[in-house]
């Protein structure tokens, strides 16, 4: 893989940080975009991704662009699974430092049992 096409692909990951979409939409728009990419810069193999983004413009940019195209539902859809994503992430980390902050705070009792051995003779 060139370094163009890797800057591309690079590109394209940060769209997608960009926009609230189903997947599939993404993966559509994706599969045409990226090939076009390719034949637009398929003389050029050492393009940074900072040339690849001078030449189409900001990811974020991009990314409002293909928001404008995306329909009501679909992104009210997307945004609720994206929240309900943060939720339980969110609800995973509470629980994982409520148990944490339990075995600091409650450590379990200690018994220390010894054992003498007396080596000694009773007359």
């Amino acid at each position: 893989m060139s370094k163009t096409e890797k800057s591309i692909k690079r590109y394209c990951r940060k769209v997608r940080r960009h926009i609230i979409c189903a997947k599939s939409t993404f993966d559509k728009w994706e599969k045409g975009y990226v090939d076009e990419l390719f034949d637009r810069f398929s003389e050029q193999d050492d393009l940074s991704y900072d040339e690849v983004e001078h030449e189409l413009g900001k990811a974020a940019d991009m990314a409002n662009l293909l928001q404008d195209n995306i329909s009501p539902e679909e992104y009210a859809a997307a945004k609720r699974q994206k929240n309900i994503r943060v939720l339980i992430i969110l609800l995973l980390l509470v629980i994982l430092i409520g148990f944490l902050i339990y075995l600091l705070l409650y450590p379990k009792p200690v018994s220390v049992t010894e054992t003498i051995i007396v080596n000694e003779r009773i007359e």
